[in-house]
This record gives C-alpha cells, structure tokens and sequence, in this order.
C-alpha cells in the first residue's frame, strides 16, 4: 500500500456527505468504498479490510462509538485506524471518540486540507506499521537515501549507540524540501512512536504555514508522549530552493553553521539564509557551544582537503567521539561550492 492508493472506507447515514467525501478521496487517487450505516460498514470491512476508515459518530441503530468498539474488539480489524469525522465538536465527544479507539478527530463543517493531511497521516502510518512488522525498525526508520535539491547537498550518519532515530527528507515541491529528525531521550524508545513522528510530519506537509504544521504535530504527539513518559527530541526544517531559505524547530538538537572560518551555534528556532559555501550541522545531542575542542574538530574537518559530504559527516562523527566523547548522529545540510 502506498500513501496514494490506500483503501478507505467512508461511513455516513447521510448520503450527500458519504458522495462529497468520495469525490474527494478518489480525486486523489485512492481506492473508496462507501456505507450508509454501520451495518452495511461491519459487511464492507469483513469482505475486504480497508487501510482506513472515516466515520460519522451520529447514526442510527448503531452510532459510530459502537461500531468503533466492535472493530477494536475483534483482533481481525483492531488495527484498522478509524478518523472520526462529525459535527460534535465538545470535548467531551472527542474524549469518548479517543476513548473507543478513534485515531483522530475531525469536525465538521470540515476544511479539506486537513482532512486529506490526517487521511494522508494515518495511511503513512499504516504502511510503515506493516514494514515495521517485517523489517529491523532502525532500517525503517532511517533513511537510507536523501532526496537531491540541488545546489544543496544531505548527508547524514546515524550514532551506533542508538539506532531508533528518525530521518526523514521529504521533497514536498521541486523546491522545497522537508526534512525531520527525532529520538528519544533517556530510554530507548518504541519504534512506532518514531514512525508516528514521520506519519505526522508526512501529512502535515500539506499544511503551508510553518508554525502550525509544528504546532499541530505536537498536539497530537501529547498523548502518545504522556502514555509511554519519553521525552521526544525533535528537528523539523523546510528549505526553500528559490530563496535559499531554511525554517526550522529544533528541540534537544544542536545546529551549528561553519561559515567561511566561523562556527555559529544556532538559535532552537530560526530562520537562516544560505550563502554560497555554508554547512548547516544537526547533532542529536546539546553540545556545549563554548567549548573549544568542539569548535576545533568542526573546522578541522570541514577545511579538509576536498572531502565528499558523505566523508566529512563519518569525519566529524569520529573525531567529535575521540575529542569530547560524542555519541550521536550528525546531519548535514550544505550549499555547495
């Protein structure tokens, strides 16, 4: 299943509402089937289990709380992830929603973009669910190739002592690209809290302003933080080719910019232009930025004779551990000369 042909089951006693949001979904290419009550949705999910099901609460006979239940009961489609989509929008109703086993919420009169952006979410998080059953979590999770946006270069190399991190470069548009980077801190961590991060964040790239896709990642990450008690450390940044701009939030990482001679420690969150020449360093750790032997060991190997970025990142990784006993992956995000 890929994130554009998931099979979705849309539920709904009003058929006006079932037909809008068909259209839709199919316009986007996914496969939809469609229900009028949660009778005929129990016939449709036993004949052929869908990726994802979208649901009306207030139905009659059986409402969408019940027929929620009866899925997360059964272990043949407890796993199915189910959005809630109603015009009941208290607290309380989105309380019991969650409660039930709803994976997210969506009121109506619903904005499009969001629904397609949680549609989007929960069928990322679908597949790599499967490719986590099947796979070593830290190969999923890890990337192992880097989207090209020329005349910038991504290389990144993950820390041995803690292979459950998250790297994840998304090229949303032909000029712009996403990239997000997330562990835990002090524990190991579940793999499916990573892939929860990339879900969010995949989806969430349909939502142009910046500090509401962050914002509403967080929102919904909170419970799953609160449940497990880890601590998410987090960088998400969105470079723009056309203006040579990087926004970003960075939280438990460190970013330093070599420039020219010069190594900046940056701020947790900022905007930054490139110029001509600059590497942009994500450490997944908070590195003392006045400590000198750090500072020394960066443009040693940045001024290095002509080593490709790939070379550089394993450099700076190796003598960053002999220096000041760094374990951590290094990223790199750089404008090449």
């Amino acid at each position: 299943m890929s994130a554009t042909t998931g099979d979705i089951l849309v539920v709904d006693d009003q058929p006006v509402n079932v037909r809008l949001l068909a259209t839709m979904l199919s316009q986007l290419g996914y496969k939809v089937r469609k229900a009028t009550s949660g009778e005929m949705a129990l016939t449709a999910i036993h004949a052929e289990l869908p990726d994802l099901i979208l649901m009306d609460i207030t139905m009659p006979q059986m409402d969408g709380y019940e027929l929620c239940e009866i899925l997360k009961k059964d272990p043949h489609t407890a796993d199915i992830p189910v959005i809630f989509v109603s015009a009941l929008d208290e607290s309380m109703d989105k309380t019991k929603a969650f409660e039930v086993g709803a994976v997210d919420y969506v009121a109506k009169p619903f904005q499009w973009v969001e629904v397609q952006a949680r549609v989007k979410t929960q069928l990322a998080l679908r597949a790599l669910q499967r490719q986590l059953g099947h796979d070593n979590p830290s190969t999923a999770l890890w990337a192992s190739s880097m989207p090209e946006i020329a005349p910038f270069f991504l290389t990144a190399q993950r820390a041995s002592s803690n292979p459950l991190e998250l790297l994840n470069g998304q090229l949303v548009t032909s000029n712009t690209l996403h990239l997000t980077l997330a562990h835990t801190a002090h524990k190991p961590g579940s793999p499916m809290l990573l892939a929860t991060v990339r879900g969010l964040f995949k989806g969430l790239s349909l939502e142009p302003d910046f500090q509401k896709r962050v914002h509403s990642a967080h929102a919904l990450l909170e419970s799953d933080l609160q449940q497990t008690g880890e601590r998410l450390e987090l960088f998400h940044g969105e470079l723009n080719r056309d203006n040579h701009m990087l926004t970003y939030v960075s939280q438990g990482y460190t970013i330093a910019l070599v420039r020219g001679q010069d190594v900046m420690i940056q701020a947790a969150t900022a905007t930054l232009g490139f110029e001509l020449g600059d590497r942009l360093l994500i450490f997944s750790a908070n590195l003392q930025s006045d400590d000198s032997q750090f500072v020394n060991v960066l443009m040693s190997c940045v001024q290095a004779e002509d080593p490709s970025p790939t070379v550089m990142v394993g450099q700076i990784a190796e003598a960053l551990k002999g220096a000041i006993a760094y374990e951590g992956s290094v990223t790199m995000l750089g404008h090449r000369l």
